[in-house]
């Protein structure tokens, strides 16, 4: 998953760890991400207020706007 926020912050989740966890949560550059899976480099033209989701690295995923609860 992955979230471009109304404020311009990204967001970025594997879909397996619970980021609610202690320590769970890492800042990084998007650049760092984008090196773990250079799949990712596609959604840098991602409009804020949009999330992108996906099942696996295989998938083609599908991109919609976020919730109004989501907006973080």
């Amino acid at each position: 998953m992955v979230i471009h926020t109304d404020d311009g912050s990204w967001l970025v989740g594997d879909g397996v760890n619970d980021p609610n966890l202690p320590g769970a949560v890492v800042v990084s550059g998007m650049i760092h991400v984008v090196e773990q899976d250079p799949s990712l480099a596609e959604l840098a033209a991602l409009p804020p207020g949009r999330i992108a989701e996906r099942d696996c690295p295989d998938d083609v995923g599908h991109i919609d706007e976020l919730a109004p609860d989501e907006g973080l």
